[in-house]
């Protein structure tokens, strides 16, 4: 951008293609209208034989035009310039003639009538005079129009309450309501009395049994089976117990010696119920091949802890008893 200060008219040219900015070297007067003017050259779209037009108020005037081929700008002040010098008075015209003596005061003519004289101004308005005295009181006039209602007035105090009229007929019955919300959970009741024993189920088959070397040893001992069978191991000389899984009768209790002894040694085989002896047991002599006893039976319960215990009367000698099993009916 270039800057110029320039007197109150000048002719100045300039490249266009940057801006330009025209700064009078002195304040403008009041009111003057200062002119910027681009002859002769084309600037963007339009042409520049226009003026860009401020009214300057005792500043320094500043006019920019921006970008454009080379051109003449003309910054021009329009408006009150100084005074100029005053001019010489011109001649004074010619007088009148010289005034005439003056004349003797006439004769008083006829008093004539002339024609009225126009209406003098109205004087101003005299002071209010005593109030007179009060007339007759004149005759009633006709009623006038009723007025529009006023408004409403105040509500007086609630009268006493009336006696109680009669009871009027029953209303018809109103649409149900709406169901309610469900009310919280109650507390739960009190666990009922147990039930009565249903029927015995179909009956089961319990066994105990062992195998070599010697089902059940030499030494006239006691012996306790194993649950199942122990094809491997003799019987042990402490319980083995297994519970019953609910309540429910044993009974019909057989034993076999799948392998008999040399020796008529009796043996005795007994249930066992939570550690006690019971009614359901058989003798069986070790050279037998079986026993049976099937006329006792024991009542266990749900849990009950049950072995089958096995007693020699004397030692077992020669070949060894083998292949012991014991079985009974769980109903």
């Amino acid at each position: 951008m270039s800057v110029q200060a320039i007197s109150t008219i000048i002719d100045v040219e300039v490249d266009l293609a940057s801006d330009l900015t025209l700064i009078p070297d002195s304040p403008i007067a009041d009111g003057f209208t200062a002119f910027v003017r681009a002859l002769g050259a084309t600037h963007g779209t339009w042409v520049l034989d226009k003026e860009s037009t401020a009214v300057i108020d005792g500043v320094t005037a500043v006019a920019t035009m921006t970008g454009g081929p080379v051109g003449r700008w003309i910054f021009e002040g329009v408006g009150p310039g100084p005074a100029g010098p005053t001019g010489p008075t011109g001649p004074t015209g010619p007088s009148g003639g010289p005034t005439g003596p003056t004349g003797p005061t006439g004769a008083t003519g006829p008093f004539g009538v002339g024609p009225t004289g126009a209406t003098g101004a109205t004087g101003a308005t005299g002071a209010m005079g005593a109030t007179g005295d009060m007339g007759p009181t004149g005759s009633i006039g006709p009623t006038g129009a009723t007025g529009s209602v006023g408004p409403t007035g105040a509500i007086g105090p609630t009268g006493p309450i009336g006696p109680t009229g009669p009871a009027g007929p029953t209303g018809a019955t109103g649409p149900t309501g709406v169901t309610g919300a469900t009310g919280a959970t109650g507390a739960t009741g009190a666990t009922g009395a147990t039930g009565a024993t249903g029927a015995a189920g179909s009956s089961a088959v319990m066994g105990w049994g062992n195998n070599d070397p010697g089902s059940l040893g030499f030494p006239a001992d006691v012996r306790y089976l194993t649950p199942g069978y122990e094809a491997t191991a003799q019987a042990e000389t402490t319980p083995i117990e297994v519970r019953v899984p609910r309540n429910g009768t044993l009974r019909n209790m057989y034993v076999i010696h799948n392998n008999p002894g040399a020796s008529a040694v009796l043996v005795t085989y007994t249930l066992q119920v939570n550690g006690a002896l019971t009614p359901l047991a058989t003798s069986v002599a070790s050279s037998a091949s079986s026993g049976e006893n099937v006329i006792d039976s024991v009542p266990v319960l749900a849990g009950d802890r049950i072995a089958v215990r096995c007693i020699k009367a004397a030692n077992l000698i020669g070949n060894p008893l083998k292949r012991v099993y014991v079985e009974m009916e769980f109903v």
